[in-house]
């Protein structure tokens, strides 16, 4: 059931789209749509419960970073990830710690082969979006 589910909620983020489209120019409801989206993934690896099924649903989550067509978006992607991680990070208990150290492994891989993608050494903005992400992350912590 939770395989069909997510399967599903790629499909609507990666073919349709539907999450990308905002009303109007409403940035801010943008931000909120993609910070619920990472709610309910976070919450859906709080609740995988066996290790295979955990690391089937890690690699899933995380290839969707790398599925999303345009760079704006990755990076709202990406940002929206460490943004409810950051706060939920004080939750995750012992018996869950690995699975979730696992998936952040996976993500920030993603974020890692996303700078190459984009010849990070000939692009200084990404790097100083990916520099000041991760300080804003540290000190909000």
């Amino acid at each position: 059931m939770r395989d069909v589910a997510l399967d599903k909620l790629i499909d609507l983020l990666i073919t349709q789209k539907f999450w990308f489209q905002q009303d109007g120019d409403d940035q801010s409801s943008l931000v909120k749509n993609i910070r619920r989206t990472w709610e309910g993934l976070f919450y859906m690896i709080w609740h995988s419960d066996k290790p295979q099924y955990q690391q089937q649903c890690c690699q899933k989550i995380a290839s969707i970073m790398m599925q999303i067509d345009k760079q704006e978006h990755k990076k709202q992607w990406f940002e929206g990830f460490t943004f409810i991680f950051n706060m939920h990070w004080n939750k995750v208990d012992n018996y869950r710690i690995d699975k979730y150290l696992s998936f952040l492994r996976l993500m920030f891989g993603q974020s890692l082969q996303f700078l190459k993608d984009n010849q990070y050494s000939k692009n200084k903005e990404l790097i100083t979006w990916y520099q000041d992400m991760l300080l804003k992350i540290l000190l909000d912590s």
